[in-house]
């Protein structure tokens, strides 16, 4: 096929099918060197595609609305649109492309009008790997140019930032290899264990070996639940690597690597794709097996199947099949790829022999006796807080870091300080960041060489000490500051219980150290903590529920704050549409419900009122978008009775199908006519 000048490719799924299509990337880009190369995929597949040196042009498909998406197809005149991945939406792109060459899997009745170049795989089959379905598409482009030139390229590229990134956080964890990465959470396309097989899994692994680092990975969002498990393993040797950045984070973070451990999911097949040494967990389904999800283009793969000569419920999450003995092959799959490769390296990996009976039983009564003794003097002297103290081995309590902050927690009649932590956060934030402005306000209150001096001594990685002594109290508040800025959500704190002097503190000592302009800065950042911990969705509450707005917000506040509200007026019916088709149409797939909101809101008053909600129930097990829809729930019971008509969807709307706050915040800048009232939720 001649004369082609620009393809576009579409891969607009998960993080591991855009992995899987990386050598489809390189033989187009292989086939046609001349060709602009134009690749549409998902904002959080972004960062993967872009280091990749043969793509050309990246679209985050994400960034328009449908309409201006469409426009642009249509603005490139591709010459070839090839669908690695198919549904309505893509069709529409492939159909909008006027590309002369269409291909794509002919998987549905349009599609065979659509791809005039489509090929039937039928990939519920499963009888090859999904790279391998993607590549044939390719193919259809010239069969004998693919056969000719042929290679299979999976590799991806991370930046020295990222490999900074993971630096920094093994420094400040004194991580010495051998390093096990474990990614533990997954989409839910796959099976896989449970959290606490995965507890049981990490403790299996730190019994076999004395000298191995154990770093959980997962996305920013399961923090807390990847804290759980770091917990329940009860060792200082593992630690958990939470990316709220880049996904290219992640690589570098699995990079580092001895052996890699996960399910069926993108970190697996990015692990691949490093080359790693890799033990992996799947199905024996067919749709999910190793046969067409497992990694490609690398060997060093030891898949476990739990369910492969076993009975599996696949209706549930985690594997039914999964023993203890599943477990120990797991273990020993590590152990075997650690030998190979430390022995390679003549290195010294550190085995532990199995200890005697003898040496067992006394080791068990030892420290079953400690927590005799600790449990007993915690109930002797501070039944309130024995029932707290139960889970834990000894007296050091974990607890997050954001509790103390925001909470002003009360440890056995002493207090913490806010503004205390404020003012050293903002120290360490001036001398890291070398911010001017923070800079002169420390030096008001904090000896900055002292504090230059901490920073280098790392002392953040030292418990945090709470005691009812004043210096002591002061000269631990830079401990919590540091976790608070190197965003360690939990700290190991311990309890001096011999100190009983009280420490109160009042937050008008400020006001004759600082002038105002300094307060401010203070405040603000306070208040960008506690945004950071309170997490905050928005409400949008459109005319016909106006008159009960006094029910609404009081509904709301019951649990939550409110920190703003915005009475967004409006010229004409045109301007309100076009501020919903703004607000809603984040994502290509909610752009056909505009019409129907659209069609329901009968009042003609061209007024919305938006409120921000800040909330501190996200750390219930349900989630925090989960209160917020039986928060909707309560509201919409509330006033039901009262509306005729009622069509709750066309009358509030909050959470995630509106948006991010950020970008919400750009939207009202541009359609806000009228701020009748901004209230503050402190």
């Amino acid at each position: 096929m001649k004369d082609i000048k620009r393809i576009i490719i579409s891969r607009t799924d998960k993080i591991g099918d855009l992995v899987l299509s990386i050598p489809s990337f390189f033989m187009v880009k292989k086939m046609y060197p001349n060709a602009e190369i134009i690749v549409l995929v998902r904002k959080y597949n972004y960062e993967i595609v872009k280091n990749l040196p043969y793509i050309d042009r990246v679209v985050k498909i994400d960034d328009y609305r449908k309409v201006e998406l469409i426009e642009k197809i249509k603005y490139f005149k591709a010459d070839v649109f090839i669908a690695l991945y198919n549904d309505e939406f893509v069709m529409q792109l492939a159909k909008a492309s006027g590309a002369r060459v269409k291909i794509g899997p002919l998987s549905k009745i349009k599609s065979f009008f659509i791809y005039n170049k489509g090929v039937l795989q039928k990939r519920s089959k499963s009888i090859k790997n999904e790279a391998e379905y993607n590549l044939d598409l390719v193919k259809k482009l010239d069969y004998k140019k693919f056969d000719d030139l042929i290679e299979l390229n999976t590799e991806i590229y991370y930046e020295e930032k990222h490999r900074k990134s993971v630096e920094v956080f093994i420094a400040e964890n004194e991580m010495k290899s051998p390093i096990l990465v474990i990614n533990p959470f997954m989409g839910g396309s796959a099976k896989n264990i449970s959290d606490k097989e995965y507890m049981e899994l990490i403790k299996s692994v730190l019994d076999k070996i004395a000298n191995i680092n154990v770093v959980l990975t997962c996305h920013i969002s399961e923090e807390d639940r990847g804290q759980l498990i770091l917990d329940g393993t009860g060792s200082e040797r593992v630690y958990l690597y939470a990316n709220g950045g880049d996904l290219l984070n992640l690589a570098a973070m699995i990079d580092k690597a001895d052996v890699y451990f996960g399910g069926s999911t993108g970190p697996t097949h990015i692990a691949g794709s490093l080359k790693k040494s890799i033990v992996a967990i799947y199905p024996n389904k067919k749709t999910q097996s190793p046969l067409r999800w497992g990694v490609f283009g690398h060997e060093d793969v030891t898949y476990i199947v739990p369910d492969k000569d076993k009975k599996e419920d696949y209706k549930h999450k985690f594997f039914d099949s999964y023993t203890d003995e599943t477990r120990e092959e797991i273990v020993g799959e590590i152990l075997a790829k650690l030998k190979r490769s430390f022995g390679s390296k003549n290195n010294k990996l550190i085995v532990k022999k199995k200890r005697s009976l003898r040496e067992k039983t006394s080791n068990s009564l030892k420290k079953r006796l400690e927590k005799l003794m600790i449990r007993f003097n915690l109930f002797l002297f501070f039944p309130k807080k024995f029932n707290e103290f139960q889970k834990y081995d000894n007296l050091r309590l974990y607890i997050d870091s954001e509790e103390l902050f925001l909470n002003n927690i009360d440890v056995l009649n002493g207090k913490y300080l806010k503004y205390d932590v404020i003012l050293t956060y903002i120290g360490i934030k001036g001398i890291e960041e070398k911010n001017d402005k923070y800079l002169k306000i420390i030096e008001k209150i904090i000896d900055q060489k002292e504090l230059e001096k901490k920073i280098k001594e790392k002392n953040d990685e030292q418990p945090l000490l709470i005691s009812k002594d004043e210096m002591m109290l002061k000269g631990e508040v830079f401990k919590l500051s540091m976790a608070l800025y190197k965003r360690k959500k939990r700290i190991s704190v311990k309890y001096n219980f011999q100190e009983k002097k009280e420490v109160n503190y009042d937050f008008n000592w400020l006001k004759n150290n600082f002038n105002q302009n300094d307060i401010e800065i203070i405040l603000k950042e306070y208040d960008n903590l506690r945004k950071r911990f309170y997490p905050q969705t928005n409400m949008l509450i459109w005319a016909p529920a106006h008159k009960y707005l006094k029910i609404i917000k009081k509904e709301v506040s019951k649990k939550s704050y409110i920190t703003k509200e915005f009475i967004l007026e409006f010229d004409s019916k045109d301007e309100l549409k076009c501020f919903l088709e703004e607000v809603y149409c984040r994502g290509n797939h909610i752009f056909g419900r505009v019409q129907q909101k659209w069609d329901r809101i009968k009042d003609e008053e061209l007024k919305v009122i938006v409120l921000w909600v800040e909330t501190n129930i996200s750390k219930t097990e349900k989630g925090f978008l989960i209160e917020m829809v039986e928060l909707k729930k309560r509201i919409r019971k509330r006033i039901r009775k009262k509306m005729k008509n009622y069509v709750f969807d066309s009358i509030i709307h909050m959470g995630g199908n509106i948006g991010e706050i950020e970008e919400l915040d750009e939207i009202l800048n541009h359609y806000i006519k009228k701020k009748v009232e901004t209230t503050n939720g402190n």
